[in-house]
Protein backbone atom coordinates (compact mmCIF):
# COMPACT_ATOMS: atom_id res chain seq x y z
CA UNK A 1 0.00 0.00 0.00
CA UNK A 2 0.92 3.31 -1.06
CA UNK A 3 0.83 6.66 1.37
CA UNK A 4 -2.57 8.49 -0.01
CA UNK A 5 -0.55 11.77 -0.50
CA UNK A 6 2.36 13.17 1.27
CA UNK A 7 0.80 15.01 4.33
CA UNK A 8 1.85 14.12 7.71
CA UNK A 9 -1.94 13.03 8.16
CA UNK A 10 -1.80 11.08 5.85
CA UNK A 11 1.21 9.67 7.33
CA UNK A 12 -0.26 8.91 10.56
CA UNK A 13 -3.24 7.27 8.26
CA UNK A 14 -0.53 4.99 6.39
CA UNK A 15 1.23 4.16 10.15
CA UNK A 16 -2.10 2.92 11.70
CA UNK A 17 -2.96 1.13 8.47
CA UNK A 18 -0.16 -0.72 8.28
CA UNK A 19 0.66 -1.32 11.48
CA UNK A 20 -2.25 -1.62 14.00
CA UNK A 21 -2.74 -5.50 13.09
CA UNK A 22 0.63 -5.86 14.48
CA UNK A 23 1.49 -3.73 17.51
CA UNK A 24 -0.56 -1.70 20.26
CA UNK A 25 -2.55 1.01 18.69
CA UNK A 26 -1.10 3.13 21.62
CA UNK A 27 2.43 2.05 21.04
CA UNK A 28 1.54 2.55 17.05
CA UNK A 29 0.65 6.02 18.30
CA UNK A 30 4.09 6.45 20.01
CA UNK A 31 6.03 4.96 17.03
CA UNK A 32 4.55 7.97 14.78
CA UNK A 33 5.68 10.59 17.14
CA UNK A 34 9.44 9.24 17.56
CA UNK A 35 9.34 9.07 13.94
CA UNK A 36 8.54 12.43 13.05
CA UNK A 37 11.14 13.58 15.56
CA UNK A 38 13.78 11.69 14.39
CA UNK A 39 13.11 13.10 11.22
CA UNK A 40 11.42 16.49 11.66
CA UNK A 41 12.73 17.20 15.31
CA UNK A 42 8.64 18.18 15.90
CA UNK A 43 8.16 17.38 19.80
CA UNK A 44 4.17 15.74 20.35
CA UNK A 45 2.32 19.03 20.38
CA UNK A 46 4.44 20.56 17.40
CA UNK A 47 3.71 17.19 15.38
CA UNK A 48 -0.21 17.83 16.05
CA UNK A 49 0.34 21.55 14.93
CA UNK A 50 1.84 19.86 11.63
CA UNK A 51 -1.12 17.08 10.55
CA UNK A 52 -1.24 19.28 7.12
CA UNK A 53 2.41 20.05 6.51
CA UNK A 54 3.65 17.98 3.71
CA UNK A 55 6.93 15.94 3.83
CA UNK A 56 9.70 15.85 1.08
CA UNK A 57 10.35 12.43 -1.22
CA UNK A 58 13.22 12.00 0.90
CA UNK A 59 11.15 11.85 4.36
CA UNK A 60 8.44 9.76 3.05
CA UNK A 61 10.93 7.13 1.35
CA UNK A 62 12.48 7.19 5.17
CA UNK A 63 8.49 6.52 6.65
CA UNK A 64 8.24 3.40 4.38
CA UNK A 65 11.21 2.00 5.12
CA UNK A 66 10.32 2.85 8.96
CA UNK A 67 7.38 0.94 8.24
CA UNK A 68 8.81 -1.66 6.93
CA UNK A 69 10.89 -3.00 10.02
CA UNK A 70 8.00 -1.99 12.18
CA UNK A 71 6.06 -4.78 10.23
CA UNK A 72 8.86 -7.28 10.59
CA UNK A 73 8.42 -6.62 14.59
CA UNK A 74 11.96 -4.94 14.74
CA UNK A 75 11.88 -2.72 18.12
CA UNK A 76 11.60 1.53 16.90
CA UNK A 77 15.06 1.93 19.38
CA UNK A 78 16.94 -0.41 16.95
CA UNK A 79 15.38 1.66 13.89
CA UNK A 80 16.14 4.56 14.71
CA UNK A 81 19.39 3.79 16.84
CA UNK A 82 18.83 5.54 20.13
CA UNK A 83 16.32 5.41 22.87
CA UNK A 84 15.62 7.64 25.70
CA UNK A 85 16.92 7.60 29.13
CA UNK A 86 16.88 9.51 31.89
CA UNK A 87 17.65 13.19 30.12
CA UNK A 88 19.31 11.28 27.85
CA UNK A 89 18.99 10.40 24.33
CA UNK A 90 21.49 7.30 23.90
CA UNK A 91 22.88 4.93 21.19
CA UNK A 92 21.66 1.44 20.90
CA UNK A 93 21.82 -1.50 18.68
CA UNK A 94 22.15 -5.58 18.50
CA UNK A 95 24.58 -5.64 21.02
CA UNK A 96 22.94 -3.31 23.55
CA UNK A 97 19.67 -3.72 25.40
CA UNK A 98 17.28 -0.99 25.03
CA UNK A 99 16.95 0.70 28.44
CA UNK A 100 13.95 0.49 29.86
CA UNK A 101 12.00 2.91 32.73
CA UNK A 102 11.93 0.61 35.29
CA UNK A 103 15.84 0.99 35.08
CA UNK A 104 16.13 4.78 35.68
CA UNK A 105 14.36 3.83 39.49
CA UNK A 106 17.12 1.47 39.59
CA UNK A 107 19.60 4.54 39.21
CA UNK A 108 17.50 7.15 41.41
CA UNK A 109 17.50 4.29 44.17
CA UNK A 110 21.55 4.32 44.08
CA UNK A 111 21.75 8.26 43.64
CA UNK A 112 19.26 7.84 47.03
CA UNK A 113 21.16 5.81 48.86
CA UNK A 114 24.77 5.76 47.76
CA UNK A 115 25.38 9.65 47.70
CA UNK A 116 28.61 9.31 49.44
CA UNK A 117 29.68 6.19 47.30
CA UNK A 118 33.50 7.03 46.34
CA UNK A 119 33.75 4.79 43.41
CA UNK A 120 30.10 2.72 41.90
CA UNK A 121 30.59 -0.27 39.57
CA UNK A 122 27.76 -1.06 37.04
CA UNK A 123 28.19 -4.36 36.35
CA UNK A 124 26.87 -5.63 32.80
CA UNK A 125 26.42 -1.85 31.59
CA UNK A 126 25.41 -2.56 27.77
CA UNK A 127 24.73 0.91 26.56
CA UNK A 128 26.20 2.47 29.27
CA UNK A 129 22.93 3.80 30.96
CA UNK A 130 22.81 2.96 34.71
CA UNK A 131 26.86 4.20 34.88
CA UNK A 132 25.62 7.44 32.91
CA UNK A 133 22.53 7.77 34.79
CA UNK A 134 24.74 7.32 37.77
CA UNK A 135 26.89 9.83 36.83
CA UNK A 136 24.83 12.53 35.74
CA UNK A 137 23.08 12.42 40.11
CA UNK A 138 26.18 11.46 41.60
CA UNK A 139 28.92 13.65 39.58
CA UNK A 140 31.61 13.47 42.92
CA UNK A 141 31.56 9.05 42.50
CA UNK A 142 34.03 7.45 40.04
CA UNK A 143 31.97 5.39 37.83
CA UNK A 144 33.03 2.67 35.97
CA UNK A 145 30.92 0.55 33.75
CA UNK A 146 31.87 -3.13 32.90
CA UNK A 147 30.99 -5.83 30.29
CA UNK A 148 31.93 -8.83 28.51
CA UNK A 149 30.85 -7.29 25.02
CA UNK A 150 33.62 -5.36 23.58
CA UNK A 151 30.93 -4.00 20.99
CA UNK A 152 28.24 -2.70 23.79
CA UNK A 153 31.54 -1.11 25.61
CA UNK A 154 31.84 0.73 22.32
CA UNK A 155 28.73 1.95 22.49
CA UNK A 156 28.64 2.85 26.11
CA UNK A 157 31.74 4.98 25.90
CA UNK A 158 29.98 7.20 22.80
CA UNK A 159 27.67 7.68 24.56
CA UNK A 160 29.19 8.86 27.79
CA UNK A 161 31.47 11.05 25.22
CA UNK A 162 28.24 12.36 23.96
CA UNK A 163 27.43 13.92 27.48
CA UNK A 164 30.45 14.76 28.35
CA UNK A 165 30.03 12.50 31.28
CA UNK A 166 33.55 10.77 32.80
CA UNK A 167 33.07 7.24 33.28
CA UNK A 168 35.51 4.24 32.79
CA UNK A 169 34.50 1.29 30.63
CA UNK A 170 36.65 -1.77 31.42
CA UNK A 171 36.25 -5.47 29.70
CA UNK A 172 35.52 -8.28 32.32
CA UNK A 173 33.14 -11.32 33.06
CA UNK A 174 32.06 -11.47 36.49
CA UNK A 175 31.71 -15.24 35.68
CA UNK A 176 34.90 -16.00 34.58
CA UNK A 177 37.40 -13.58 35.67
CA UNK A 178 35.90 -12.10 39.03
CA UNK A 179 39.01 -11.11 39.89
CA UNK A 180 39.48 -8.12 37.68
CA UNK A 181 36.65 -6.21 38.60
CA UNK A 182 36.97 -3.03 40.40
CA UNK A 183 37.45 -2.36 44.32
CA UNK A 184 34.06 -0.73 44.84
CA UNK A 185 32.14 -0.40 48.02
CA UNK A 186 29.02 0.15 45.77
CA UNK A 187 27.65 -2.31 43.28
CA UNK A 188 24.68 -1.41 40.93
CA UNK A 189 23.57 -4.07 37.92
CA UNK A 190 20.72 -5.19 35.67
CA UNK A 191 22.09 -8.53 34.41
CA UNK A 192 20.72 -11.84 32.43
CA UNK A 193 18.07 -13.62 34.48
CA UNK A 194 16.10 -15.72 31.83
CA UNK A 195 16.37 -19.19 31.85
CA UNK A 196 16.71 -20.25 27.96
CA UNK A 197 13.68 -22.93 28.70
CA UNK A 198 11.86 -19.62 29.00
CA UNK A 199 13.00 -18.54 25.18
CA UNK A 200 9.58 -19.74 23.61
CA UNK A 201 7.39 -17.34 25.75
CA UNK A 202 9.16 -14.18 24.65
CA UNK A 203 7.89 -11.48 22.74
CA UNK A 204 9.44 -12.02 18.87
CA UNK A 205 10.47 -8.40 18.97
CA UNK A 206 12.77 -9.03 22.19
CA UNK A 207 14.26 -12.62 21.28
CA UNK A 208 14.52 -11.70 18.02
CA UNK A 209 16.48 -8.81 17.95
CA UNK A 210 18.08 -8.03 21.31
CA UNK A 211 21.10 -9.25 22.77
CA UNK A 212 20.64 -12.63 24.13
CA UNK A 213 24.05 -12.55 25.94
CA UNK A 214 22.61 -9.54 27.73
CA UNK A 215 18.84 -11.54 28.32
CA UNK A 216 19.85 -14.84 29.20
CA UNK A 217 21.96 -16.75 31.78
CA UNK A 218 24.06 -20.24 30.37
CA UNK A 219 22.25 -22.81 31.70
CA UNK A 220 19.08 -22.85 33.44
CA UNK A 221 20.05 -20.93 36.96
CA UNK A 222 18.01 -17.96 36.80
CA UNK A 223 20.41 -16.81 39.61
CA UNK A 224 23.52 -17.32 38.59
CA UNK A 225 24.56 -13.77 38.45
CA UNK A 226 23.30 -12.77 41.37
CA UNK A 227 25.39 -14.98 43.31
CA UNK A 228 28.21 -14.07 41.69
CA UNK A 229 27.32 -10.05 42.11
CA UNK A 230 26.92 -11.01 45.97
CA UNK A 231 30.23 -12.97 46.31
CA UNK A 232 31.80 -9.65 44.48
CA UNK A 233 29.81 -7.16 47.23
CA UNK A 234 30.86 -9.83 49.64
CA UNK A 235 34.81 -9.29 48.62
CA UNK A 236 34.81 -5.45 48.94
CA UNK A 237 32.07 -5.18 51.90
CA UNK A 238 29.79 -3.35 49.10
CA UNK A 239 26.15 -2.23 48.96
CA UNK A 240 24.41 -4.01 46.16
CA UNK A 241 21.78 -2.18 43.76
CA UNK A 242 19.79 -5.11 41.40
CA UNK A 243 17.37 -5.11 38.72
CA UNK A 244 14.98 -8.45 38.83
CA UNK A 245 12.04 -10.44 37.20
CA UNK A 246 9.21 -9.60 38.96
CA UNK A 247 8.92 -12.72 40.12
CA UNK A 248 12.11 -13.78 41.75
CA UNK A 249 12.18 -10.60 44.74
CA UNK A 250 12.15 -13.02 47.64
CA UNK A 251 14.21 -15.52 46.15
CA UNK A 252 16.98 -12.77 44.84
CA UNK A 253 16.81 -11.80 48.58
CA UNK A 254 17.53 -15.24 49.86
CA UNK A 255 20.47 -15.31 47.50
CA UNK A 256 22.46 -12.05 49.04
CA UNK A 257 21.00 -13.36 52.88
CA UNK A 258 22.67 -16.60 52.65
CA UNK A 259 26.00 -14.89 50.83
CA UNK A 260 26.63 -12.71 54.09
CA UNK A 261 23.92 -9.54 53.12
CA UNK A 262 22.09 -7.32 55.30
CA UNK A 263 19.17 -4.66 55.62
CA UNK A 264 18.22 -6.09 51.90
CA UNK A 265 14.97 -5.63 50.81
CA UNK A 266 12.90 -5.95 47.57
CA UNK A 267 11.50 -2.62 46.11
CA UNK A 268 8.61 -1.85 43.80
CA UNK A 269 8.52 0.16 40.60
CA UNK A 270 6.11 2.36 39.68
CA UNK A 271 3.85 -0.23 38.51
CA UNK A 272 3.50 -1.51 41.82
CA UNK A 273 5.74 -4.95 40.66
CA UNK A 274 8.77 -6.23 42.61
CA UNK A 275 11.75 -5.01 40.62
CA UNK A 276 14.99 -3.78 42.80
CA UNK A 277 16.92 -5.74 45.51
CA UNK A 278 18.75 -3.75 47.94
CA UNK A 279 21.63 -5.48 49.64
CA UNK A 280 24.60 -4.43 52.21
CA UNK A 281 27.81 -5.79 53.45
CA UNK A 282 29.07 -3.34 55.25
CA UNK A 283 29.99 -3.18 58.64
Amino acid sequence: MKIADNTVRAVQDYFALQLNNLWDEREVALFFDEVFYHIKGWSRMELRLQLDSRLSESELVKVIHIVKQLKQKKPIQYILGNAPFLRFDLEVNEHTLIPRPETEELVHLVAEKAQLADTVVDVGTGSGCIAIGVKDLLPNARVIGVDVSKEALAVAERNGNTYDLEVEWQFCNILTTPELLPKTRCIVSNPPYIPHVDSSTMEKHVLDYEPHLALFTPGQDDLLFYRALAEYACLNKAELFVEIHVDRGLAVQEVFHTLGGKNSYVKKDLSDRDRMVYATWQD
